[in-house]
């Protein structure tokens, strides 16, 4: 599931545990979380979903996104490499 969450995550988090709870849904994406990484965390508070991964902005207040898995999901973490910021990169000359 994705979720444009729009900010105030915090005020939104009882009604989406509400949905979570009565939805097959595995996996949660959510963007526009405005949390800072501090905060973040919060979100392994809902029962039966781990915050996997996440990004939060540390220069503006808006922005972010972030993953939760059920917690009966096994997966492995892998470092991926974006393709288009590293072309971006090379077309600059930065690379």
């Amino acid at each position: 599931m994705h979720y444009n969450i729009q900010g105030g995550l915090t005020n939104k988090i009882d009604d989406l545990q509400i949905f979570l709870d009565n939805s097959d849904i595995s996996v949660v994406c959510l963007n526009e979380h405005w949390l800072n990484s501090d905060r973040i965390h919060f979100l392994n508070s809902l029962p039966n979903f781990n915050l996997v991964s996440f990004f939060c902005r540390t220069k503006n207040i808006h922005g972010g996104t972030c993953i939760l898995l059920k917690n009966d999901i096994k997966y492995t973490m892998k470092e991926l490499i974006c393709v288009f910021i590293l072309k971006k990169m090379f077309l600059r000359g930065h690379v």
